[in-house]
């Protein structure tokens, strides 16, 4: 089977971040910071990830965790950013809940 070498890295890093959240449950969130994230990244695909792994440095393993943490909290903020907006200008459920 081929996958792309950061889709778990990028999902476990996810799920590290909003453990203490309210996000933590929340997978439409979780699916759309994965897309954002993974989309900063360049594509990485393996058969293996644990032979990919293996045959790393240790200093590429640092660079791809520190690639991955940064693509994840950019990912997180920009989400973030927009959840009380809509494309079309209008208040988000969010807006209208709390006017209430």
């Amino acid at each position: 089977m081929i996958s792309n070498y950061y889709e778990p890295l990028v999902l476990d890093k996810i799920k590290e971040l909003l453990a203490a959240t309210d996000k933590t449950n929340d997978n439409g969130y979780i699916a759309d910071a994965a897309c954002v994230a993974l989309n900063q990244l360049p594509p990485r695909y393996v058969r293996h990830s644990i032979d990919t792994s293996f045959y790393m440095t240790p200093a590429e393993n640092n660079h791809i965790a520190v690639i991955v943490n940064s693509a994840v909290i950019n990912a997180i903020d920009f989400i973030d950013e927009r959840l009380d907006s809509r494309p079309d200008g209008s208040a988000s459920k969010r807006d209208h809940d709390q006017a209430r």
